[in-house]
């Protein structure tokens, strides 16, 4: 909430530059999406990705992450454990509202840890060990990890200002699972033209 001074529930951000809230209309909505993802794609190539090694040892979760940042600079790295389908009261929706992506443990600072790469095609080794809640049913969990990268000289270009970071990229995948880094995919941008679909991994 600090970080990206959300007053209000339920809020979302865009590549960590953007406010969306729940009361706007659905075609505000997609209208402020769709030019924060043009925004992003205009300014800023994506240059990171991760890969990792997730182990499960009772309700002990250990991951080696590999961050490869392909320009010197400094970023900020977070991992989390969210989970999915979780069944509980919604207001407006009932007592069997499904909740997914709830997070329920973070094995770095909330606001990522800080890595500083001082030469280009860097490559951060990072280890985090954390214990999941009884409470968590862990067959639902899944890591999440997304790379934050300084704004640099375009600070305060985006609708917002978030302390002068931005998400350059993220990924995804379940509990005890590997997830390989694609260094092909670290490269460029996608066109994104009013009508296309937006596809979020």
């Amino acid at each position: 909430a600090n970080q990206y001074q959300v007053s209000g529930y339920p809020s979302g951000i865009i590549d960590g530059m953007t406010e969306v809230v729940n009361y706007s209309s659905t075609s505000y909505t997609a209208s402020l999406a769709l030019d924060a993802v043009r925004f992003t794609e205009s300014n800023f190539a994506t240059l990171t990705s991760a890969g990792w090694v997730s182990s499960v040892s009772g309700r002990q979760v250990s991951i080696s992450l590999s961050a490869y940042l392909r320009e010197a600079g400094t970023y900020r790295i977070t991992v989390l454990a969210v989970e999915d389908d979780i069944h509980g009261y919604q207001n407006g929706e009932g007592y069997d509202y499904v909740h997914n992506g709830v997070v329920r443990h973070a094995f770095s600072k909330i606001e990522g840890d800080e890595y500083v790469a001082t030469v280009s095609n860097d490559v951060a080794k990072l280890s985090y060990l954390g214990e999941i809640s009884d409470s968590c049913n862990m067959d639902n969990m899944r890591i999440v990890v997304y790379i934050q990268r300084s704004m640099g000289s375009k600070t305060g270009l985006a609708t917002g200002n978030y302390g002068g970071y931005f998400i350059d990229n993220s990924a995804t995948s379940k509990i005890g699972q590997t997830h390989y880094i694609d260094v092909e995919k670290i490269s460029g941008t996608e066109d994104i033209n009013k009508g296309d679909d937006i596809n979020l991994q």
